[in-house]
């Protein structure tokens, strides 16, 4: 009876090593990888490589886009630090527009539960100087022939609409303010080869901190 115990314990021993060292082995030698990276002294601190954004390797690839063309047309509104759309008395004048002759209308600009769409609520007609609660809003005036006169998005900062889940602490010694500073899409390597006045601007007149291991992208 002891001799079946052991032999049934045995047999399960080795189906369970079969069932582990078999799929192992197979990845092993199907599946081999190519690169293997082991640093020399493992209990060392971590050395930032110091690559060069100007590197010939690189410069190849690096290209100047064409440079933006404006609209030199005078701006007829605009939104002011408040939020409220005002007319631009020097612009009208320039232009030579009735105030009379103007109809404007804005359309809100809204997100949708998801994070790829967007949608304009239903037109609002406005006769400025005109409060907009929005941070995104569509603004068109057109004549009284209806020729288009401004067409423009429009931006601003709807104070009333930011609700701050934290409270700010005050600053002290072991409590310091820290304001980070991030430009979208762009490399460390590509501000310093593309905005070179800007990053003078940070590192010079505000002293701020280069995070140099933050260039995952070349």
């Amino acid at each position: 009876m002891q001799l079946m115990c052991r032999a049934a314990r045995r047999k399960k021993f080795v189906w369970r090593l079969l069932f582990f060292v078999v799929p192992f082995l197979y990845l092993l030698l199907t599946f081999p990888y190519r690169y293997h990276f082991k640093h020399s002294n493992v209990t060392s601190a971590c050395v930032i490589p110091n690559l060069n954004p100007f590197d010939p390797s690189i410069m190849k690839f690096v290209w100047d886009p064409v440079p933006i063309v404006c609209d030199t047309s005078p701006v007829v509104l605009y939104s002011d630090e408040s939020g409220v759309v005002r007319y631009n008395a020097s612009a009208l004048t320039i232009m030579n527009i009735d105030l009379k002759q103007i109809d404007c209308e804005y359309r809100i600009l809204r997100r949708n539960t998801d994070d790829k769409s967007v949608y304009f609520e239903p037109p609002v007609s406005i006769k400025p100087p005109h409060k907009v609660n929005s941070d995104f809003f569509h603004l068109t005036c057109t004549d009284l022939r209806g020729n288009a006169i401004f067409d423009k998005l429009m931006t601003s900062v709807a104070k009333q609409l930011t609700k701050r889940s934290v409270p700010v602490q005050g600053e002290s010694a072991d409590q310091l303010s820290v304001f980070m500073f991030g430009l979208d899409s762009v490399s460390r390597s590509t501000s310093i080869r593309k905005l070179p006045r800007t990053i003078r601007f940070l590192t010079e007149e505000l002293r701020a901190y280069d995070f140099k291991g933050y260039m995952k992208v070349w």
